[in-house]
């Protein structure tokens, strides 16, 4: 009977095990094994079952400790919790080397701490319990370690251990005991796994990466496939196909080129040699795992509701449990997810929809732009409400219907770049001309030297490399030379850099980074287009300059002229804006002769201004949400409710700024029409525009090519700005 455990369904165990006990009804460990298996069903019926067959085992053996255990998990099942504590504690005190009573009141301790960490009270005065969880954490901490102390192969007690210190913001925590684990059993992969975790939430990447390499290298083809899984991240059908796809496994791991696609578009950082998206999602499963798996039902933490949840948004803004383990609520930026316990213990799946809720007249959710407002009763009432059964609605569409969540680790470190980015023909290949300004109030010299890493990647639509160059680069910065007008002081606030690479028409995706070595800021730029011309009439985007001068009396292409690129836009009164661009494909007569008109018109944009094509601008300042406690005046506590609020840094602020820069321009249009004669299809053009008497402000230049044969008409604007 013991041999068939696992091989055969739990009932069927059940009655071997009973005909074991029908022939010697005083062999305990039968009496035991019984209490065990009864204890898998997870049912009330099948654990009182477990109760009485653990009394009568420990009746034939009061003092076996394996018996003591078992009773007290049982009371732990039973959602007796405070009884299944203080049975250890006495099992340890007859037992003072019972490694598993130590590791007991340590779990159940830390299951304590998560379960109220954030837990309130939602009658007339709300109560938070979050004071009762640092002794339930300093226990679990002591009685874990006491539990590896008597018993250094308790691989269970380092990784509660490990979850005690992860759930207490302690990633070091983590680390050491992931490391001490290791130190035993240099191959556990859970343990490769949990030390990544902690790394990774300290924001070591680099370590991080290396341990999670490790831990899929010791992982068979299940445990990889798992790991792999993209199901629940997935944004489209053919991305939910790859999820569904047989990973290739072998002696050494071979992506899919999907999977490769896949994970290097949603890449945050190319400058890296590991993808951190990747990296969140294998922490994500990882911690899934660690947190949410249901030992006695034998159910991993990746297939939990609260698991899936975790995979597909990472970690919630905030979280609030309600009193009694009735349920909790995961608050996110403009979405929540709520769960109810369906056993008292750990069974959390999606909260029911509700037909109707009873604070509905009463104001319980208020609130439009700046989040949503849910007073803390009618938050207690929709968890009261819900019923035991299939969760389908509610929390469950909420999470089948909202996009995938990942913050770029980056963000806050990240700024955009001024640019301007031209592409040219170039022969049978494409000349892509990138311009762009690394101010530097966002750089950190040290001793007077500034040191970057600088990345250039171009890739082709199902992002296969066409060029990835990295290099490092220090260097000291100019000191002014004599008067300098407005732009020119602005300019020279700026690491002007300028780069012309020849590429194949099939790149789509263009992206510039740029790293503060010892700042640790990073500029970023990125661009998505089709670099490559059609057949018909094509005029180029303006390439704005400072300077422009040919390099041989006949220009015909890009390469014969020499300019200093603009990326920042700005130009003062007293020098003029050059521009120059290209035009294809106009149509030529018998003789081979073209004609064509240019016009060329300056006025204010049309569409408001990207303030990121002139200046740095914060990537962090995406807003963040904070779900805060609304305090009421004194007397009127009852009315206290939850809101998630988002702060702007002041991104709204800067736009706002460039539209008034807009408004301040000149309001007439000034259109200027020149016609052309050639015998070229191909032709260029470059001019310098007088701006003296504009007035300052932000303006449109468009360009608009007519073929006078073809009668094709192709257009290009550029938008630049004139100050003092």
């Amino acid at each position: 009977a013991m041999a068939r455990i696992g091989a055969v369904s739990v009932q069927e165990s059940i009655q071997e095990m009973s005909r074991v006990i029908a022939a010697d009804r005083q062999f305990a460990p039968a009496h035991h094994q019984l209490a065990r298996l009864y204890m898998r069903l997870d049912t009330p019926g099948a654990r009182q079952q477990a109760e009485g067959a653990i009394r009568r085992a420990l009746q034939l053996d009061r003092e076996n400790l394996d018996y003591q255990v078992t009773m007290g998990e049982l009371f732990w099942a039973k959602g007796m919790w405070h009884r299944a504590a203080t049975h250890f504690e006495g099992v340890l005190s007859r037992h003072p080397d019972a490694a598993q009573a130590a590791f007991q009141i340590g779990f159940y301790a830390l299951k304590e701490f998560l379960r109220i960490q954030e837990m309130v009270n939602p009658d007339t005065v709300v109560i938070h319990f979050g004071q009762f969880a640092d002794p339930l954490h300093k226990q679990a901490v002591e009685m874990l370690e006491r539990c590896i102390a008597l018993s250094p192969d308790f691989r269970e007690a380092y990784y509660q251990l490990g979850v005690a210190h992860q759930e207490s913001r302690n990633p070091e925590g983590l680390i050491a005991v992931s490391e001490r684990l290791l130190a035993r059993f240099p191959a556990d992969k859970d343990a490769l796994l949990f030390a990544a975790l902690g790394y990774q939430t300290r924001g070591d990447y680099a370590r991080a990466a290396d341990f999670y390499e490790r831990a899929l290298a010791e992982m068979d083809a299940e445990e990889r496939a798992m790991m792999e899984a993209v199901d629940l991240i997935a944004e489209n059908e053919a991305e939910k196909l790859l999820a569904s796809a047989t990973p290739v496994v072998s002696d050494t791991w071979r992506d899919e080129p999907a999977r490769e696609t896949f994970w290097k578009r949603r890449n945050p950082l190319f400058l890296t040699d590991f993808n951190e998206r990747r990296m969140a999602h294998y922490g994500r499963v990882a911690y899934a795992n660690l947190r949410f798996t249901k030992h006695s039902a034998d159910e991993a933490g990746w297939q939990t509701d609260m698991g899936r949840a975790w995979i597909k948004f990472g970690r919630y803004v905030a979280r609030r449990a309600i009193f009694q383990s009735l349920g909790e609520t995961w608050y996110y930026e403009d979405f929540e997810l709520g769960y109810r316990n369906r056993n008292g213990l750990d069974d959390f799946a999606f909260s029911v929809a509700l037909a109707q809720d009873p604070l509905a007249g009463r104001d319980a959710s208020v609130g439009g732009g700046e989040g949503r407002v849910e007073t803390l009763d009618a938050l207690f009432a929709r968890r009261e409400r819900s019923r035991f059964g299939q969760p389908t609605p509610a929390s469950r569409e909420v999470f089948q219907k909202m996009r995938p969540r990942y913050i770029d680790p980056y963000v806050m470190r990240k700024y955009s770049l001024p640019h301007q980015v031209v592409a040219f023909k170039a022969g049978d290949s494409v000349r892509v001309e990138v311009a762009y300004g690394v101010p530097q109030e966002k750089l950190v010299d040290a001793d007077g030297v500034y040191r970057l890493t600088r990345g250039f990647f171009a890739f082709d639509a199902d992002w296969n490399d066409v060029v990835r160059q990295k290099q490092g680069t220090s260097l000291v910065w100019p000191a002014p030379e004599g008067e300098m007008t407005g732009a020119g002081r602005l300019r020279l606030a700026h690491l002007i850099e300028h780069q012309a690479l020849a590429m194949g028409p099939e790149a789509r995706h263009l992206l510039v980074e740029v790293m503060d070595d010892v700042g640790q800021k990073i500029g970023t730029l990125r661009r998505d287009e089709a670099f490559s011309f059609g057949p018909g009439l094509t005029v180029t985007e303006p390439l704005l300059a400072t300077r422009i001068a040919p390099l041989r009396p006949d220009v015909r292409s890009r390469a014969d002229v020499w300019l200093a690129p603009n990326p920042l836009r700005v130009f003062g009164r007293a020098e003029p804006v050059n521009v120059y661009f290209e035009v294809y494909n106009l149509q030529q007569d018998a003789f081979g002769r073209t004609r064509y008109a240019v016009s060329y018109e300056i006025g204010r944009p049309k569409e408001p201004v990207d303030p990121a094509l002139f200046q740095a601008v914060d990537m962090g300042q995406v807003g963040q949400a904070v779900l805060e406690e609304v305090r009421p005046s004194e007397g009127d506590a009852a009315s206290r409710s939850y809101r998630v609020r988002f702060e702007m840094p002041g991104k709204e602020a800067v736009e706002e700024a460039f539209q008034a820069l807009v408004r301040q321009a000149d309001k007439r249009v000034t259109r200027v029409t020149a016609e052309y004669e050639g015998d070229r299809a191909d032709d260029v053009t470059y001019l310098a525009i007088d701006v003296q008497q504009m007035p300052l402000g932000i303006y449109e230049l468009v360009v608009e090519v007519n073929d006078r044969l073809s009668g094709e008409i192709s257009r290009r604007a550029v938008v630049f700005q004139v100050v003092e």
